[in-house]
């Protein structure tokens, strides 16, 4: 993102962080009758670290470039301009802790 703003505001102040990513699997309604009764089956992982922007700019192309190639990878290896690099902020959390969950 831009590399100003509450975020950024509020790392710099604490760096503690949470961090979770969900994946919906699917419905789970088999043998329900009413909807509040419908279930998810999902998996989850929950971080919880220190974070901190990254000033290094050959090293926060390096994470964009792994971004774009995952994410666009049409634009693979196609250069990132400095400008775009300084314009964009890059935060990397240092995992202190990591769980997850699943419901099947």
């Amino acid at each position: 993102g831009l590399p100003k703003g509450q975020k950024l505001e509020y790392i710099t102040q604490n760096p503690k962080v949470g961090f979770e990513v969900d994946e919906m699997i699917g419905l789970l309604y088999e043998g329900v009758d009413v909807a509040c009764h419908t279930n998810t089956e999902f998996n989850s992982v929950i971080i919880l670290g220190n974070a901190k922007v990254l000033t290094d700019l050959e090293y926060k192309k390096e994470v964009l470039n792994k971004i774009v190639d995952k994410y666009t990878p049409h634009f693979s290896g196609k250069e990132l301009s400095e400008n775009m690099v300084r314009g964009t902020a890059v935060i990397e959390i240092s995992v202190q802790k990591c769980t997850g969950k699943y419901y099947k």
